[in-house]
């Protein structure tokens, strides 16, 4: 009957819910890793693919601006804007690590104004200009 959800319906809303968590426990993961090893461009690349990777899926994803925005809040809350613009600064030369990091931070901000405005204010523009 119209109105009242399936078992299918549950299921795949609890399955689409628990990949979602598991997205946002490997961002964090991703997010600690940049933070402990701020020195090692590899665990530098390696978090940006994951925030440029997770922040895309959730792009390709969302049905409207506001889903998007919803989606990608509780990765912004997590403090992921901040990371990929130290990783730019720690290394301007990196060419690999700059496609990486600039593409996590576009993702991350695309259609947020919030989170566009609070990356020019951590000097992602500035990092990504002093890109060799």
């Amino acid at each position: 009957p119209e109105g009242i959800a399936t078992l299918g319906s549950i299921r795949s809303r609890q399955h689409q819910s628990g990949r979602r968590s598991m997205q946002y426990a490997t961002v964090k993961a991703a997010l600690t890793l940049m933070r402990a090893k701020p020195k090692i461009a590899a665990a530098q690349v390696t978090g940006c693919k994951v925030l440029r990777s997770t922040a895309a899926a959730h792009m390709e994803k969302a049905e409207s601006f506001q889903s998007l925005q919803n989606r990608k809040a509780p990765i912004i809350e997590m403090g992921a804007i901040r990371p990929p613009i130290l990783a730019l600064e720690a290394f301007p030369e990196d060419k690999s690590l700059a496609q990486e990091c600039m593409f996590a931070i576009l993702h991350l901000i695309l259609f947020t104004f919030q989170a566009s405005a609070h990356a020019g204010e951590l000097g992602a523009i500035e990092r990504v200009l002093a890109v060799q």
